[in-house]
């Protein structure tokens, strides 16, 4: 009886091993056989590319004149407002005549012996009006009648801007004006007048539509900044720009035939920049790349590491995505009208 009940728990061991190395067997079988993950990719092929550079920039007026009296007087009238527009040898303030042709009549009586000053009060009596000396737009005026203007005071009655047309000044470092040259192969006047025109990005995000032309290059490099000062010039006709204002001056810099591929397809180990390429047998092997330094935000074009016709994954980099893990590519959802966007926003 202890050999047949000995022989019965012993096969029943056995069978309980056997179920379990096939229960494990099946597990690992079930985990061989996991589909590989569905990965977006893109096929790389030349195209042109429209980027563009974007560098602060002041707006100041063609003229912008200090209005400052020839003589000391009390204001006694002020004849225009800030924010107007006026025209040259228009009023703009009368001081006090009363000193000046007191003035007047003493050198009319010593006219024999002061010739000089009697002009020179005609002249006294004519700078009590003063006027605009070219057409534009009326600064702040911090002074008004019955305070005391003179020559030697350190605050202008206004200013007159003639924003008929504004420059913009930005900087360039001395890298943008080594690039500019071509490093030294051609000369910077060339180069500016070779130079694309540019845009205006107002305060507000909204690019002014009238576009502009760089003009001039400082030739001096300001040591504590390393960069040059340059200057666009903007025809302003309704007067929208003002002296003072702030924007952004865009430069497009358009490329043809390059490869272009998506940020969010890269990344980055130690200071360098992969991306994973598609091979042959749908492996994902990481690729050093090198890219162009200017880019838009969303893409960048590719300098080295890839060739017309690689695959490219754009999705699951720095998450799903391993080096040499095999995936199921995808096609890349296309890219949204662009066009389209601002009616749907329009919509809402």
């Amino acid at each position: 009886m202890k050999s047949i009940s000995s022989l019965a728990i012993g096969s029943l061991s056995v069978l309980l091993a056997s179920a379990t190395l096939a229960s494990c067997s099946g597990n690992k079988g079930q985990q061989m056989e996991m589909p590989a993950p569905a990965i977006a990719t893109v096929t790389l092929a030349p195209q042109n590319v429209d980027l563009q550079s974007t560098y602060p920039a002041t707006i100041k007026g063609k003229t912008d004149i200090d209005i400052r009296p020839q003589v000391t007087g009390f204001i006694t009238k002020v004849h225009v407002d800030e924010g107007q527009r006026v025209r040259k040898g228009q009023a703009l303030f009368t001081l006090d005549q009363v000193h000046a042709e007191n003035s007047l009549q003493q050198a009319n009586a010593q006219l024999a012996t002061a010739k000089a000053a009697l002009v020179n009060a005609q002249k006294n009596l004519a700078y009590t009006v003063v006027t605009s000396p070219s057409d534009g737009v009326v600064g702040q005026i911090p002074n008004r009648e019955g305070s005391l203007a003179s020559p030697s005071s350190a605050q202008p009655l206004t200013t007159v801007s003639d924003n008929s047309q504004v420059y913009a000044y930005f900087s360039l470092t001395e890298k943008d004006l080594l690039a500019l040259s071509g490093n030294g192969k051609g000369s910077l006047d060339a180069a500016i007048k070779s130079m694309p025109a540019v845009r205006l990005k107002l305060s507000d995000g909204t690019i002014f539509p009238i576009e502009g032309k760089v003009a001039t290059v400082s030739g001096v490099i300001d040591n504590n900044t390393g960069s040059s000062s340059v200057r666009a010039l903007f025809s302003n006709p309704d007067g929208v720009l003002r002296s003072g204002a702030t924007g952004q001056i865009i430069i497009p810099s358009p490329m043809d035939s390059v490869l272009v591929i998506p940020q969010k397809a890269t990344f980055e180990l130690q200071d360098r920049r992969f991306v994973y390429v598609v091979n042959d047998s749908n492996k994902v092997v990481s690729t050093p790349i090198a890219i162009e330094t200017n880019n838009d935000g969303k893409v960048f074009v590719v300098t080295s590491g890839l060739k017309a016709d690689d695959r490219v994954a754009i999705e699951g980099v720095g998450t799903k995505l391993k080096d040499g893990m095999t995936i199921n590519p995808t096609a890349a959802a296309p890219a949204p009208d662009a066009t389209a966007a601002p009616a749907a926003e329009k919509a809402e």
